[in-house]
């Protein structure tokens, strides 16, 4: 059976708040499809820690942290980002009002979230590569790694700036989240 990687809903904002939510899409997720959950913020933690303290749902699905990347330029609050990815197989259906919700400690403003659901995937360990740069320049970070047929390749970028995107698509704000399929 093919893997099918489908995008549900992305959100984003600059407003300071402890959450960001995402109202399901009209596909739904079936029990056993597996979710995940893209995050870029501001790195609002002390010392520019991340703030992401949880990843819920409406339903209890349990989300598990596959990965998570803080950027901080001078270990202050608020001077870079941070990008995770979580995951939960679905236990319990979601359908289009139920809600996924991302919680911040403290309170970020710039943020965005992207949830997918990955349809005929085995919910197995995963691997990470990371990559940063700053400035106009982009230098790689990680490591090779190994892709083997079949495998799901999810990618999540931040991007600290001054000035918003060009754009006014709501998964992409200051701190810019991009997940394409």
């Amino acid at each position: 059976m093919a893997i099918v990687v489908t995008s549900l809903v992305g959100a984003g904002n600059q407003t300071a708040s402890a959450t960001i939510a995402a109202t399901i899409g009209a596909t739904g997720v079936s029990v056993g499809e597996i979710i995940l959950v893209a995050i870029s913020a501001d790195n609002a933690g002390t010392a520019g820690a991340s703030a992401i303290s949880s990843v819920v749902d409406s339903k209890s699905n349990t989300y598990n942290q596959i990965f998570l990347q803080n950027r901080t330029a001078g270990s202050a609050s608020n001077d870079g980002t941070t990008v995770a990815l979580y995951r939960a197989s679905a236990t319990t259906a979601l359908v289009t009002s139920d809600t996924v919700t991302v919680n911040f400690s403290p309170n970020v403003t710039a943020k965005a979230i992207r949830v997918v659901k990955v349809t005929s995937m085995q919910p197995t360990a995963s691997s990470t590569n990371t990559a940063s740069g700053t400035g106009t320049a982009y230098t790689s970070g990680g490591a090779s790694a190994s892709i083997t047929s079949g495998n799901v390749i999810f990618g999540v970028c931040a991007n600290e700036s001054n000035t918003a995107p060009a754009n006014d698509r709501s998964e992409e704000h200051t701190s810019e989240l991009q997940s394409r399929f």
